[in-house]
């Protein structure tokens, strides 16, 4: 049962969520009562925080069976808890096999204690999903309150808090009790930008445990559907692949795992700090094959022809015609040429691959971002309003629980914990029955889904899918890029972000949210001039709404002949939403995460642990879409 109040939206946006939710399509096939339901139980889930924190283990320097013994002992240390504790034992994915699952057992009892702090909502999602609280993130605090003080955390749903109250009278949901690490002059009255550990969380209504500075070389904190993104990519050793909208670098660190860190990995986004982060976050999991760069993604393309207006807002059909997914047509030798992974995965220590102060800047394409239950950053103030797309043309919607390190490409070559092409590597979770263009002519006696290094540095010349060196160079030196340079694309959109959770209100207008869907067109066209044939592309979005998601499909199959949709492995979602005018073998092929919130879990008693069944379903609200470029 929900024990927060549904997120809090504004009434129109509410009313145009409840319209796509109940739209004639889906109305006629469930009836508008249980339409209705849905959409009353998804508002209540998306104020809950999912059953599972998802941990990705950086399979590059080690393997997940050595990590999750790291992990259990690290956080039992960390907590001083007894190692039997539910919430401190990670549990393999069964289908994912980079993933670790650690159980979020809550609510709990837990009594009011001391005074009251009043955090910001981003703040309190972090709190929800085992941040600390820090310094910014503390709206209203007591005249009194002094370091060591004992104080019950709260958060301000709505917004409406004021930053320095001594006291807040408005909405409000407990989120657990704590200890104060800076008193109220420090966190105020300092004279500059407060930072650092504020209150330091002793119990919480949710129990699960801080990441913090947790193996920050082997384990990256991830949303199960982020991470399964990457498998459905399911990018191969040499090959060169684009992250359009890359901040802060889950994915493209995720990709570049997944191809042993042999090729080539080029992230683009329009923010020049959060490029650097991804530099730092990718030099911490020691991947040297990524190569970042400051940029907007809608002018990657060299020569891109800007499409019209009319092209980007049209609505979309009821039935879009289909391409054949079961015959695409075979890329020739030149257009999927491809390197040898020998050739791209050599870094020089004494030449770093940083980009030059003067190069080019680019932009973030991906979508709002996901509280951090562990970022040692810190949360803002108050709840963020949600920018629309034409102020931030590419946000970033990768979840910022991504630990921070140093710079991209430039690890020493004598690192002790540098591994070689032999280190242990990250399976593939490709279909053996759906390869990729790249798979149809690299074979691995082995592994048919997943070849290996050394397979693809002996590849015949004549191969298609050989590399020009020469190319590559040209790529890794940065945008704008030649048309269908890339073997695989992943367009992590920006978008509403209506999916994350925990989110107790939503301050987005929906002028704003609708913004979102021409600007994802823009970058779908990018996308697909960039894409060689036989290639791959991946759309993905962190939110809920029908405009973004399966109408966005239903455009791109009517605007791009080429494009036909492929069957996506691992399938651990639920198939595409009606509403679009997908057929029901078209809305098979995609993915849609639709929280729900899990039975059980009250103020009386113990809160049930949840079980390894719900970590597919009780997640936050994704979608993703795999294409292939014929």
């Amino acid at each position: 049962m929900p024990f927060f109040p549904p997120v809090t939206l504004r009434p129109d946006v509410r009313e145009h969520l409840r319209n796509t939710f109940t739209n004639e399509e889906l109305v006629a096939t469930v009836g508008e009562e249980v339409a209705s339901q849905e959409f009353e139980a998804l508002l209540s889930s998306l104020s809950h925080p999912p059953s599972f924190t998802c941990v990705r283990v950086n399979t590059h320097l080690a393997p997940r069976s050595h990590v999750q013994e790291l992990l259990h002992h690290e956080l039992t240390k960390q907590c001083g808890c007894h190692g039997d504790d539910a919430s401190l034992v990670p549990v393999p994915h069964p289908q994912l096999p980079d993933v670790l699952l650690l159980p979020i057992i809550g609510p709990r009892c837990v009594s009011v204690l001391g005074s009251e702090v009043v955090v910001g909502a981003q703040c309190g999602s972090a709190v929800l999903r085992g941040a600390h609280v820090f310094a910014p993130g503390i709206l209203s605090a007591p005249k009194s309150l002094q370091v060591g003080d004992a104080v019950c955390v709260f958060s301000d749903v709505e917004g409406k808090c004021t930053r320095g109250a001594k006291s807040f009278g408005g909405q409000k949901v407990f989120l657990g009790n704590g200890v104060c690490e800076m008193g109220r002059h420090d966190v105020f009255c300092s004279g500059n930008t407060p930072r650092g550990l504020a209150v330091r969380m002793t119990e919480r209504l949710y129990a699960t445990p801080c990441f913090d500075r947790v193996l920050p070389h082997l384990v990256f904190l991830q949303n199960l559907p982020s991470v399964l993104v990457g498998h459905v990519l399911d990018p191969r050793p040499g090959e060169c692949v684009l992250d359009m909208c890359a901040a802060p670098g889950g994915k493209t660190t995720h990709i570049a795992t997944l191809m042993q860190n042999q090729g080539l990995v080029v992230a683009l986004d329009k923010i020049s700090s959060k490029v650097e982060r991804l530099r730092e976050t990718a030099s911490c999991l020691q991947l040297d094959c990524i190569r970042a760069f400051c940029y907007n993604s809608i002018q990657a393309a060299s020569s891109l022809s800007q499409p019209s207006a009319s092209s980007l807002s049209q609505p979309s059909a009821s039935s879009p015609t289909q391409p054949s997914a079961s015959s695409p047509t075979q890329p020739s030798a030149s257009s999927l040429s491809q390197a040898s992974a020998s050739s791209l995965s050599q870094a020089s220590a004494s030449s770093p691959t940083q980009p030059s102060a003067s190069s080019p800047t680019q932009p973030s394409a991906s979508s709002p971002t996901q509280p951090s239950a562990s970022s040692p950053t810190q949360p803002p103030a108050s709840s963020p309003t949600q920018p629309s797309a034409s102020s931030l043309s590419q946000p970033s919607a990768s979840s910022p629980t991504q630990p921070s390190a140093s710079s991209l490409s430039q690890a020493s070559a004598s690192s002790p914990t540098q591994p070689s092409a032999s280190s242990p590597t990250q399976p593939s979770a490709s279909s053996p029955t759906q390869p990729s263009a790249s798979s149809l002519s690299q074979p691995s006696a082995s592994s048919p889904t997943q070849p290996s290094a050394s397979s693809l540095s002996q590849a015949s010349a004549s191969s298609p899918t050989q590399q020009n060196p020469e190319q590559d160079s040209d790529l890794a030196s940065g945008p704008p890029f030649p048309e269908e340079a890339f073997d695989r694309v992943l367009l992590d959109a920006p978008c509403s972000g209506l999916g994350q959770r925990p989110n107790m209100a939503t301050s987005s207008s929906l002028k704003e949210i609708r913004s979102y869907q021409p600007l994802q067109r823009k970058l779908l066209h990018t996308a697909v001039r960039l894409l060689k044939r036989g290639g791959v592309l991946v759309y993905s979005t962190c939110t809920v709404t029908l405009a973004e998601n399966e109408e966005q499909v239903a455009w791109a199959l009517r605007t791009f002949p080429c494009l036909s949709l492929q069957p996506q492995e691992p399938h651990l979602g639920e198939q595409g939403m009606l509403g679009a005018g997908l057929s029901h073998d078209q809305r098979a092929l995609l993915q849609r995460f639709r929280p729900r919130l899990r039975g059980g879990g009250t103020t009386e008693g113990h809160a049930p642990t949840p079980r390894l069944h719900e970590a597919n379903s009780d997640t936050i609200g994704f979608f993703i879409a795999k294409f292939m470029k014929s």
